[in-house]
């Protein structure tokens, strides 16, 4: 006979390490996205907009800060991640729920940065292309 009630369909251990994964890819999805757009801005500098008009990189400046904050972000919920898990090994689940309710707001604002980045990188993107001249 099984653990589980009779009406659950997946077992609570299948739950719990599909969330471990999804989160996990979350954070590597934050972590490679933000890096490409801050590497493919340095390879556009240098390839296709080497002289972008001064006021862009202004916006590219809060794109780049934006991502780095994606970054910063995903490390640090990880190593929260770390944090939460060992306390709730200790038994200490008040303090677990207390980190985890801190480290969704941290993934919340990690997702707004990497848009906004993105977003920013994007706009200097379109601006010196589109205004490049001929």
């Amino acid at each position: 006979m099984t653990d589980q009630p009779p009406n659950e369909k997946v077992s609570r251990d299948t739950l719990f390490n599909s969330i471990v994964k999804e989160a996990g890819e979350f954070y590597s999805l934050v972590i490679s996205v933000a890096s490409a757009f801050l590497g493919g801005t340095l390879l556009f500098l240098e390839k296709i907009a080497p002289h972008p008009f001064k006021w862009s990189l202004c916006i590219l400046a809060f794109g780049w800060l934006s991502l780095i904050m994606s970054i910063g972000l995903a490390v640090y919920v990880r190593l929260k991640n770390l944090e939460s898990g060992r306390l709730a090994l200790e038994g200490k689940y008040d303090e677990a729920q207390k980190l985890d309710r801190k480290k969704e707001c941290c993934s919340v604002c990690m997702m707004w940065t990497l848009l906004f980045g993105v977003f920013c990188v994007a706009v200097f993107g379109m601006i010196n292309l589109i205004f490049k001249g001929p």
